[in-house]
């Protein structure tokens, strides 16, 4: 996931530091679930809903991280999108 956002220049400032969206997709017996790519989609979509940029703010510094759960029969895999919050003077 790229972001064509450049902080080379100081004309921004933080307006909040990171958010976040979660995905959470279930395997049972290495069955089900979504895979890593729709987990991504998800967990930003959740990241934008809960944080929306308005005017002059875009998202950077994104991270994506996934945690795999691992339990007799099954497993959980959980996505976090992670960023930043900068608004443009």
């Amino acid at each position: 996931m790229g972001s064509s956002t450049s902080l080379s220049q100081p004309n921004f400032s933080y307006i909040q530091k990171n958010v976040e969206g979660n995905a959470l997709a279930t395997y049972i017996l290495a069955i089900g679930g979504v895979a890593k790519d729709g987990l991504v989609k998800q967990a930003k979509e959740e990241m934008m809903k809960n944080y929306p940029v308005g005017d002059n703010e875009a998202y950077v510094n994104i991270t994506v991280n996934f945690k795999t759960s691992y339990y007799i029969v099954w497993n959980t895999v959980k996505c976090t999108v992670s960023a930043d919050i900068v608004r443009f003077i």
